[in-house]
């Protein structure tokens, strides 16, 4: 058996295995469905991390934990919810989002222990594949075709160019407007969807493909185009091209939470590389 092939029948077992586990968690109620008080981090850690220890090292994943956390953040409301990564060493790795109210939640276990697994088989860390995962995971909540008149299934299929999927991906680009209606009025004719409205100044319209096209105000983008990249790692590209000697600004969180450095191409042309995750698609703000 060749060195390829062997290594595809492993990621395979690892896929199927992981799988099969989220399964079990998800029945167990793991994966958002614990009752309020199992949701105290403390009783979590501690009905968790013995039991591991016990068997081996392992790390465990705690979905959908509420304000019921001492350790929230001040003013957390209701609808936000904490996922916590607990790590073999008992440290721990959370996530804060907004909660998604959605009753078409049909497999959400399943698909993300599989997105972790293929996070793993690429090499990424389990923080990096979980933080990847739960992206798609919400995603595909957020896109449910709604299908049936229960607990339907997610919309896996309609997420695009939303995850990492290695390198800089082109998802998005901005164009300057100098009259706000007549160029939204001209993406909407050509079939986008508009996602965002901040008139007069932005709009975001969202295409068939799954890519997005901001116009936004020519003063505020001195006049030209800016076209994005979103990047898995954006430390680590920053990190290589200011190491190849280009021009590149410090990150900065923006206010719409995107995390953003800029640059020019060779030629001067405006770039942009970020990570959004599912403020791209589906920021609060998004039109119904």
């Amino acid at each position: 058996m060749d060195e390829r092939r062997l290594e595809i029948r492993v990621g395979l077992v690892l896929l199927l295995c992981v799988a099969a586990v989220g399964g079990l968690l998800w029945m167990m109620g793991s994966f958002g469905s614990l009752s309020r008080s199992d949701r105290n981090p403390t009783s979590v850690r501690n009905r968790c991390v013995p039991r591991r220890s016990a068997v081996h090292c392992a790390s465990t994943i705690v979905s959908a934990g509420n304000i019921d956390d001492p350790n929230a953040r001040p003013g957390m409301s209701a609808q936000e919810i904490i996922d916590r990564l607990i790590l073999a060493d008992a440290s721990e790795v959370r996530w804060a989002d907004t909660r998604i109210d959605t009753p078409h939640s049909h497999g959400t276990g399943c698909t993300l222990a599989s997105a972790i697994a293929t996070g793993l088989g690429r090499g990424l860390t389990l923080a990096d594949s979980v933080a990847r995962a739960r992206v798609f995971v919400r995603l595909s909540l957020r896109e449910a075709p709604g299908l049936g008149g229960g607990h339907g299934p997610m919309g896996h299929q309609a997420v695009r160019l939303d995850c990492d999927l290695g390198g800089a991906m082109l998802n998005q680009i901005t164009l300057p407007l100098a009259d706000y209606e007549a160029s939204a009025g001209f993406y909407r004719l050509l079939g986008l969807r508009q996602i965002v409205e901040s008139a007069p100044r932005y709009a975001r319209f969202e295409s068939a493909s799954g890519a997005t096209l901001s116009i936004e105000a020519a003063d505020e983008v001195a006049g030209k185009p800016v076209i994005f990249f979103e990047c898995g790692d954006l430390d680590a590209m920053v990190a290589r091209l200011a190491l190849a000697g280009v021009a590149v600004s410090d990150l900065v969180l923006q206010d719409w939470g995107w995390r953003e450095a800029r640059l020019t191409d060779p030629a001067g042309n405006a770039i942009c590389l970020y990570q959004a995750g599912e403020n791209r698609r589906f920021p609060p703000w998004r039109l119904a």
